[in-house]
């Protein structure tokens, strides 16, 4: 399909088949990535319209709510011990007699 082929029409369907799926985010996400893909296309001069821009959060996913939650302190040992193992592992890496193992910076 081309880009001045899209409508307003197609434009609801892909955020009603996202939202069916109850992925609200993904569907506010799309919206998004939806107005400044065809806001380019207006400044390339590849459309003259963007089907999207009359479309809120509204009718997409809704207004997002953040959630509030702390790790625990079993996840918090399991990062920890995650980016020492990371840590560690880089470091015996670098310290090889084979410099071409090693590709990262420092």
């Amino acid at each position: 399909m081309q880009p001045s082929a899209v409508t307003g029409r197609d434009i609801k369907q892909i955020l009603r088949n996202i939202t069916y799926n109850n992925r609200p985010t993904i569907a506010n996400d799309a919206l998004l990535y939806c107005k400044q893909l065809f806001n380019h296309g207006i400044k390339l001069d590849i459309i003259v319209s963007n089907p999207a821009f009359a479309f809120s959060v509204d009718d997409a996913g809704g207004i997002e709510k953040s959630r509030d939650r702390a790790l625990t302190l079993e996840e918090l040992t399991q990062t920890g011990d995650g980016i020492i193992l990371k840590i560690t592992t880089l470091e015996n890496i670098k310290n090889t007699t084979n410099p071409r193992v090693y590709q990262g910076t420092g």
